[in-house]
């Protein structure tokens, strides 16, 4: 599950939350915001960040049985 970066509009805060590819567009809830910055009216931004890694893996890991 990817992370995605949100800025609240109104107050500057960043806040980064893990939601899966259905939910891209669920912005943060209180839960997930740091404790002083929860109960506040927010107008969420999501934007894009450049901290996503991705991993290849190799497809085999060596000569398949059977073959040549």
């Amino acid at each position: 599950m990817p992370l995605y970066l949100y800025k609240d509009k109104k107050s500057e805060l960043k806040v980064e939350v893990l939601r899966s590819f259905k939910e891209y567009d669920l912005p943060p809830i209180d839960e997930e915001l740091p404790e002083g910055e929860r109960g506040k009216e927010r107008l969420w931004e999501r934007l894009i960040s450049g901290n996503q890694i991705l991993n290849k893996w190799p497809s085999s890991t060596g000569p398949v049985k059977g073959r040549a």
